[in-house]
C-alpha cells in the first residue's frame, strides 16, 4: 500500500511540473508574440503599436491615447491560466484595416504574418524547458 502512495504522490508531481512547465511556455510564446506585434506594428504616429492590450479570458477592447507601448509582460507573466484563452488585440477602428494590407509599411498584415514568424520561436520555447 506504502508503494502505491508513493506512485501516487510521484505521479501528481509529475503532473503539477509538465503543467507548470506548459504555462510557462504558454506565457513566453504570448510576451514573444506581443512584442511582435509592437515591433510589427506601422508607425505614422505610434498610436496603432501603443494599442495592443492583453486580456485573459476576454478580449480586451480598450484603447489608448499614448505612443508608447504598454509593458504587457508583467500582466502576461503574472496571471494564473488555468485554462484561460490569453488574448492579444488592438480596438482601434483602423485595425481591421491594416491587417488586411492597407498600409504601404505592413501591405500583408500584423497579426497573420507574426503568427507564421512565431512558429520556429514556439519550437525554440519548447524545446528549452523540454516539452518537444
Amino acid at each position: 500500500m506504502a508503494n502505491n502512495n508513493q506512485f501516487r504522490n510521484s505521479f501528481a508531481k509529475r503532473i503539477d511540473k509538465s503543467k507548470n512547465k506548459v504555462d510557462l511556455y504558454i506565457k513566453r510564446f504570448v510576451t514573444k508574440l506581443d512584442l511582435k506585434l509592437v515591433e510589427s506594428s506601422p508607425v505614422k504616429t505610434g498610436t496603432f503599436k501603443a494599442n495592443w492590450m492583453f486580456g485573459n479570458g476576454l478580449v480586451n477592447s480598450a484603447t489608448i491615447i499614448s505612443t508608447t507601448p504598454a509593458d504587457n509582460s508583467q500582466k502576461i507573466n503574472s496571471i494564473k491560466i488555468n485554462g484561460q484563452i490569453l488574448y492579444l488585440s488592438n480596438s482601434l477602428d483602423y485595425a481591421g484595416a491594416l491587417e488586411r494590407g492597407h498600409s504601404k509599411q505592413t501591405p500583408l498584415g500584423i497579426a497573420r504574418i507574426a503568427i507564421i514568424e512565431m512558429q520556429s520561436e514556439a519550437n525554440s520555447i519548447g524545446a528549452e524547458l523540454r516539452l518537444l
